[in-house]
């Protein structure tokens, strides 16, 4: 028996199809996401295909943000900071500014372009300003003016 239902991915409702196979896999097609496990009622395998798929598709999209940012900001003596993914329960991204390291939310790859883009150039912030002080949302606002309407449209989306 197959399951229709939907999922997000980049704020779009993608179509997603689940039967059972032979074998675990995920599939993207123009038709949507096909998932196809060994035991269609198998919660978790269904779950570590569709966080191995967002985190793919977060790695996809996010570098290429980093690299942008990383040139908007030229902040002296800073380093490419090293970009690290995975899931997290409460928080979009983290900066650990002594490390040089930003780490963010796999599950960004549900969220429309616009609210990932305030996620990175939110953490990249962190590297000027490492608290939430009003200096640190002057210095966003001025990459990232609509950031209060970008932060919203993660509101949409659940982790």
């Amino acid at each position: 028996k197959a399951d229709e239902s939907c999922v997000l991915l980049f704020g779009e409702r993608i179509p997603l199809t689940v039967r059972e196979g032979s074998k675990n896999t995920l599939s993207l097609d123009e038709n949507g996401i096909h998932l196809v496990l060994k035991d269609v009622t198998d919660k978790e395998g269904r779950e570590k295909l569709l966080r191995a798929f967002y985190k793919r598709e977060a790695e996809r999209v996010i570098f290429p943000i980093c690299k942008t940012a990383y040139k908007t900001f030229s902040i002296k003596n800073l380093a490419f900071p090293e970009i690290k993914y995975r899931y997290m329960k409460t928080r979009w991204g983290s900066c650990h500014t002594k490390k040089g390291v930003l780490t963010f939310n796999t599950a960004l790859a549900k969220a429309p372009l616009p609210a990932i883009e305030y996620v990175v150039f939110h953490e990249f912030t962190h590297f000027l300003h490492p608290d939430h002080s009003r200096a640190f949302y002057e210095t966003l606002s001025r990459f990232v003016p609509d950031y209060k309407a970008r932060k919203r449209l993660l509101k949409e989306v659940s982790i």
